[in-house]
């Protein structure tokens, strides 16, 4: 049996974490009213539903081309994610990591550009003491990051094991 893996799982991976990071938005929109807070785990962790109007954290809420810039910037590196992706499956068969890597690096870029253009801001609701709040969207990175570091480590590895074999053996 053929692994599901390439383009289509890239895309059902898309489809996934954005109805994921979508519907936790829209359960806290239908729950909570604006700046309200629920107490999940008491000094520690909130629910807490903020709208950001700006970048991350707030920034540029005030600038009115903001939402403009942040919506073509996010098309741009969709764009670039996919050429890039589709190059590298030209040249090597990718791994489980690096098709996660550009699920988990595109979502959030649609799903950010899906509340920005739907209702002119980002939905944020998580908040752990002392942190900004934020949403699943804003943690996928950091995940598609240690992928990448991870697939990296493999790749070296490999590069390195490989430059052991070619090497000539003592006494040839």
């Amino acid at each position: 049996m053929r692994r599901f893996t390439g383009a289509w799982f890239v895309c059902a991976a898309v489809a996934l974490l954005l109805s994921l990071d979508q519907l936790s938005k829209l359960w806290v929109q239908n729950n909570l009213s604006l700046y309200a807070t629920i107490d999940v785990i008491p000094n520690f962790f909130q629910l807490a539903y903020y709208a950001n109007h700006g970048a991350l954290g707030g920034i540029g809420w005030h600038f009115p081309l903001t939402i403009p810039i942040l919506i073509v910037g996010s098309a741009m590196v969709i764009v670039l994610l996919a050429l890039l992706y589709r190059q590298y499956t030209r040249l090597v068969a990718p791994s489980f990591r690096v098709e996660l890597f550009v699920a988990l690096a595109t979502a959030p870029l649609l799903s950010h550009g899906v509340d920005r253009l739907r209702q002119g801001y980002v939905v944020d609701f998580l908040h752990f003491g002392g942190l900004p709040v934020f949403n699943l969207a804003d943690v996928m990175p950091h995940i598609a990051m240690i992928l990448l570091a991870f697939e990296a480590a493999a790749f070296l590895r490999m590069r390195r094991q490989a430059t052991l074999r070619l090497a000539p053996q003592h006494g040839d």
